[in-house]
């Protein structure tokens, strides 16, 4: 299925997409993702969870606070995301912050999505993973601080075990359709994705 897709406007959870909508209240800020020519590797820079719009089978209980609505844009071809569970590409129903999408366009184009951008929490599985974030690597791997003491009697609970790279981190340059390398002090994009190895699952905390 080809999708068009001009803009995502999300404000406090509600997408505003026509003219018969009042304008949305102040705040957040506007993020423009520029799209090439192919494929793309990309994330969505907001706190907000959305729903891929008119997209093949989506579940009703998974959709988000923001849909796409304006389809007169880019022209998406396809979107994937990558699970570690399977280690295998799978289409995906919504899209969540902290996780990088492949996305194909017909052509030069960008979106734009308006919203709040709050500190996330991710899970990852042993081996590659699609990410995204507004910090660095060595800033976001962190399983956060030590849980207060368990009541008594209670079990434990341990926090996940800090991420172990066992490779480099690569991002998707679309103008030359070849993998980049990031080091891991550098600043991530949280409008791009990532591809990280880890050891094992394990959690990343952003500041």
């Amino acid at each position: 299925m080809i999708l068009a897709l001009a803009a995502i406007l999300v404000v406090a959870g509600t997408a505003f997409a026509d003219s018969n909508n009042p304008p949305p209240p102040p705040g957040g800020q506007t993020f423009t993702i520029p799209l090439k020519h192919g494929w793309n590797m990309v994330s969505i820079p907001v706190s907000k969870r959305g729903l891929v719009d008119n997209m093949p089978n989506p579940t009703t209980n998974q959709a988000g606070p923001f849909m796409v609505r304006d389809l007169t844009g880019c022209t998406i071809t396809s979107i994937w995301q990558y699970s570690a569970a399977s280690n295998q590409y799978v289409k995906p129903n919504v899209l969540d912050p902290m996780t990088g999408y492949w996305i194909e366009v017909s052509s030069d184009c960008q979106i734009t999505i308006s919203g709040s951008r709050e500190s996330q929490t991710t899970r990852l599985g042993a081996g590659w993973n699609m990410i995204s974030s507004r910090s660095s690597w060595d800033q976001i791997n962190t399983a956060g601080p030590n849980p207060p003491p368990p009541a008594p009697g209670a079990p434990q609970v341990i926090n996940p075990p800090r991420c172990n790279l066992t490779s480099s981190i690569y991002n998707y340059d679309p103008t030359t359709n070849a993998y980049t390398t990031v080091t891991s002090s550098t600043a991530l994009n949280d409008s791009k994705g990532y591809w990280v190895k880890v050891q094992q699952a394990c959690q990343l905390i952003e500041p």
